[in-house]
């Protein structure tokens, strides 16, 4: 994960000032470092989550992933309406990736499921149990 964003980051960054021809190359190198960034992102959040909350822990990822799917482009348009160039958001993307690096290493610990407490002791029960409906197979 680490590893995957810094490439990713170096790529888009040196991709701004290299030639045209190097660039779409650097960007492809950017795509790679990519592809490593993000392959495990949904098992290591199963992971870290655990049985019982990998279904809203990855409700929140989804929703953090397509917020910035929307103030992406926004800001995008905004900084290159203003500049008149794709500098701008091409840094500020491989330091979102840099960024992303450094939450990897210093702020999530080891992939092992986090221990949540509890505030009320809670058994699991069935949702429902009444009767139990059985398919008929035959009327003989």
């Amino acid at each position: 994960m680490v590893t995957g964003n810094l490439t990713a980051g170096a790529f888009l960054m040196a991709a701004m000032v290299a030639p045209r021809d190097i660039s779409v190359g650097l960007l492809m190198l950017a795509g790679v470092g990519f592809g490593m960034a993000s392959a495990n992102v949904w098992a290591i959040t199963q992971t870290l989550a655990g049985l019982h909350a990998a279904g809203r822990w990855a409700g929140s990822q989804n929703f953090i992933g397509n917020l910035s799917g929307a103030v992406g482009p926004a800001l995008t348009g905004v900084l290159v309406d203003r500049t008149g160039r794709f500098l701008w958001p091409f840094l500020i993307t491989g330091a979102v990736a840099w960024s992303g690096a450094a939450v990897w290493t210093f702020l999530i610990g080891p992939i092992e499921p986090v221990v949540w407490k509890m505030s009320i002791s809670v058994t699991e029960q069935p949702v429902f149990d009444g009767p139990t409906l059985s398919p008929v197979l035959s009327e003989e």
